[in-house]
């Protein structure tokens, strides 16, 4: 169930935050995305063989391709194609300051950001959701209740 929902929530991820349907570019991310989070708790040994190594390398085609990505936007939201409040990173690129002309985060803080947020909700979501199924199918009282 968890790699199931792992998936799901990683495809929500991508439709709120980035704006990315399915297609070729949300594909090559989630390989990315996966080789990161699996090195985040690996031994920081930055030898060719090891998931920290591996994470270093995804990491840095995913920022490249959210580098991309950002541009972009930016481009499309400074010509009025799209909303500012599209996704989580035309929002955060659209932010201006006090005068209204330059924007509060740079191109890399955004991306920082969503990466962040990312990883955050991607385990954890995903873990709370495989809870409540587990307690939904072993508890028949909370089910009860809940369908209710």
């Amino acid at each position: 169930v968890m790699p199931l929902l792992k998936t799901l929530v990683f495809n929500t991820i991508c439709s709120l935050i980035f704006g990315l349907e399915k297609g070729c570019q949300r594909h090559s991310l989630v390989n990315d995305f996966k080789a990161m989070m699996d090195g985040i708790w690996s031994v920081p040994l930055n030898v060719p063989f090891t998931s920290f190594s591996r994470a270093l390398r995804a990491s840095a085609s995913a920022r490249s391709a959210l580098t991309r990505l950002a541009r972009a936007k930016r481009a499309s939201c400074l010509q009025g194609l799209v909303s500012p409040h599209q996704d989580l990173i035309t929002y955060l690129l659209s932010m201006k300051g006090e005068n209204g002309k330059e924007s509060i985060l740079s191109e890399e803080e955004v991306i920082d950001n969503a990466l962040f947020v990312m990883s955050a909700g991607y385990d954890v979501s995903s873990t709370l959701i495989s809870f409540i199924i587990r307690i939904l199918a072993t508890q028949p009282d909370v089910y009860a209740n809940v369908a209710r």
